[in-house]
């Protein structure tokens, strides 16, 4: 069950909002700044939102991480690393990291009915269907998008959203670009629809890479940033 009262963010104008599924880089508690996205590191919201957040850009983070030790080793990393976090630990839910194993197929699925990725350590599945979480996890959202400039979605289909292309429409309404980094396997028709919505499908790291930094030095007031924004530990 969610907790009675959530303590929300007041983001800066114009912030670049990074949400959804997040992976700790690790299973180790210390985490570095990543120079560029790479592999595994490049599809986390966590590490997206650090990277460009050591770009100089203004950054805030939202989604979900394990309430265990591991989760607050993510949350520590990435408000160090400049990003206002909303980040809600959740209780028998692990964190997710890139070597673990994950379970498919288990029953729990998206909105799209195809079966949502487990961690291979769950115990409950809060964020099944149109779960409170996911309700909240919306709600969240679409109140940072009031004064974003970017809205940047990360679903891996790991429970933390329940529609993408929803968010997209919404921040299209809040006059927000909108932009959506999705898991191949999970959304096999969204690369059909990539002409309606600025979306990469499974991108390669190079691509991701050049295509945030080009979309957030847009948002943000044109061109990238100087190198020396805050950086992560």
């Amino acid at each position: 069950m969610l907790p009675q009262s959530i303590p929300s963010l007041m983001p800066q104008e114009r912030h670049i909002l990074v949400a959804g599924d997040v992976f700790a880089p690790t299973a180790t508690h210390s985490f570095a700044s990543p120079d560029a996205l790479s592999g595994a590191l490049s599809l986390g919201a966590a590490s997206i939102a650090v990277r460009l957040a050591s770009r100089g850009f203004t950054v805030s983070l939202l989604g979900f991480v394990g309430d265990d030790a591991l989760g607050s080793a993510v949350q520590q990393w990435v408000r160090e690393a400049g990003v206002e976090v909303d980040l809600l630990a959740v209780s028998q839910w692990p964190t997710f990291y890139p070597e673990l194993g994950f379970v498919e197929g288990q029953g729990a699925t998206t909105a799209e009915g195809v079966p949502r990725r487990q961690h291979s350590e769950e115990q409950v599945l809060p964020l099944t269907g149109l779960s409170e979480y996911q309700a909240h996890f919306q709600n969240r959202c679409e109140k940072y998008m009031a004064n974003a400039s970017l809205l940047v979605v990360v679903d891996l289909a790991m429970g933390s959203v329940n529609e993408s292309r929803a968010l997209s429409f919404c921040g299209r309404t809040l006059g927000c670009r909108t932009m959506a980094i999705l898991d191949s396997a999970a959304h096999p028709d969204d690369q059909a629809q990539s002409e309606q919505w600025d979306v990469l499908v499974a991108p390669d790291s190079d691509v991701l890479e050049q295509r945030l930094l080009t979309l957030a030095g847009e948002a943000q007031g044109g061109g990238h940033p100087s190198e020396s924004g805050p950086g992560g530990p």
